[in-house]
């Protein structure tokens, strides 16, 4: 199975969120599973995309009754284990993607431990995926991604993974070849048109 992670800001753009939606419709047509996390913004905009399609999912949450997603044939939902908790806590002091864990609010630390299975999975090896795309505001010094999403895309760094940040316009042009989507300011014109819409198949 090739899986891909689809991660980003709970303040993703409409017109991101509508494209997430059609890349993960397409990347399932594909034959990729997503790896998600089921927050608000773009975790939720990948998921519905890959519904859409039928696709193929593993989300991860990092207790139970997290997010507003649910279950499919197709989809499966995982709860951060006390085990996967620790692996993920010892990689981020070790790599100092996170040196300060330990001292983060406990709900942190479990958003953080879960974006860790969003990019290996939960099998008992090591499983990166073939690429991790996202929405996120980057740091103008650093051009590191802010917020929660850092963590997910500093571990892709760490393990190889090709990362796609879909604010960046050379970034989507080179996600939108490999998946036939529509161009970025298709979405940013007809974000309210759509958003308004009840059935997506008259786009």
């Amino acid at each position: 199975m090739n899986y891909y992670t689809g991660v980003g800001s709970r303040n993703t753009p409409v017109w991101c969120r509508i494209a997430m939606e059609d890349i993960a419709a397409s990347l399932a047509g594909k034959g990729y599973s997503l790896r998600s996390g089921s927050a608000q913004g773009a975790d939720s905009a990948f998921e519905i995309g890959a519904d859409n399609a039928c696709g193929a999912g593993d989300i991860y949450i990092p207790w139970s009754g997290f997010g507003t997603g649910r279950p499919t044939m197709f989809k499966d939902y995982h709860v951060l284990t006390n085990k996967q908790f620790e692996v993920a806590r010892d990689l981020y002091i070790e790599t100092g993607i996170i040196p300060h864990f330990n001292e983060m609010k406990q709900a942190a630390q479990k958003l953080h431990a879960r974006n860790y299975l969003q990019v290996v999975g939960h099998g008992v090896t090591v499983n990166p995926s073939k690429v991790c795309l996202y929405y996120a505001e980057e740091d103008w010094i650093t051009g590191e991604p802010e917020g929660g999403t850092r963590s997910a895309v500093m571990l892709s760094r760490h393990f190889g993974v090709p990362i796609y940040n879909l604010m960046n316009q050379e970034h989507f042009k080179k996600v939108q070849k490999i998946t036939g989507i529509r161009p970025r300011e298709w979405y940013i014109d007809n974000q309210d048109r759509i958003s308004s819409m009840t059935d997506r198949s008259k786009m």
